[in-house]
């Protein structure tokens, strides 16, 4: 297992996209919320499966740490 700080900026949070799916996914890993858009999850994926997991969860024009 290797633990992230996973970090994001929701430019889209206040228009069409849902991002529950997200909030979701990181609840069934057991993330820990450090702050606003910050992250500590503890994962058994490499860092790029790991983006690759959660990008699709984020709107086109967010960003993703």
């Amino acid at each position: 297992m290797t633990i992230y700080l996973m970090a994001y900026d929701l430019l889209n949070e206040s228009g069409t996209h849902d991002y529950e799916p997200l909030w979701q996914e990181l609840k069934a890993v057991e993330a820990q919320s450090v702050q606003d858009g910050l992250w500590m999850l503890e994962v058994n994926r490499s860092l790029s499966e790991t983006v690759q997991y959660f990008r699709p969860l984020l709107d086109g024009s967010d960003r993703l740490f």
